[in-house]
């Protein structure tokens, strides 16, 4: 996962906050978009924008929208930023941790030594130890306990990043037709504005 992309998650949760961020109104906005339109200084950010201030669309033509119209490819990106989002939160991963692919994480379990005990098992052997005053023993179980942990850890971060694999590549391939890399920071941030008002 690269950097923009590590932006662009934690940005997108803390602008969509949660799934309640895209409950729809009434569609009554007194005139206000027509009021302000061209007069909010963002002009630069508007015509860096171009076709992605479809952005500003009603609630009703994102349900709407053809998944290639501009409408439809913002909507595809929204929805793809608040299912990683929720992904991220179900599996307890901070936005912004770095997820690593899963064939890297599978190349580090092949190279470790799987050991004969699950840490469980070594941390009962190291009691038993203990309790009959065998230290003598104890080292040869501690470096068990630490090569079980790791191998466990391991374990742990491949099943995670297995269950987040897809939507992750969802979310890129959003991004990658809506052109989030193209963007400037001020316009990166002026678009989600948009998709969230």
């Amino acid at each position: 996962m690269n950097t923009k992309k590590l932006i662009f998650t934690a940005l997108a949760i803390a602008l969509l906050g949660s799934s309640a961020v895209f409950a729809q109104g009434n569609g009554n906005s007194n005139g206000q978009g027509a009021r302000d339109n061209g007069n909010n200084g963002n002009g630069a950010i508007a015509s860096e924008l171009k076709w992605r201030n479809a952005a500003h669309a009603s609630a009703q033509a994102f349900l709407n929208a053809n998944p290639d119209s501009a409408v439809g490819k913002l909507a595809t990106l929204r929805d793809a930023a608040q299912a990683t989002a929720d992904a991220l939160d179900a599996a307890g991963v901070v936005p912004g941790t770095d997820i690593r692919d899963p064939a890297d994480i599978q190349a580090d379990i092949d190279a470790l030594d799987v050991p004969p005990l699950t840490s469980e098992e070594v941390e009962e052997a190291i009691d038993f130890l203990l309790d009959f005053d065998q230290l003598a023993d104890l080292s040869t179980l501690e470096e068990d306990l630490a090569a079980a942990l790791a191998y466990e850890a391991l374990l742990a971060e491949l099943e995670v990043s297995e269950s987040l694999v897809d939507v992750l590549a969802a979310e890129d391939e959003a991004a990658d037709v809506v052109g989030l890399g193209d963007l400037s920071d001020d316009a990166f941030a002026a678009l989600w504005d948009m998709l969230n008002n």
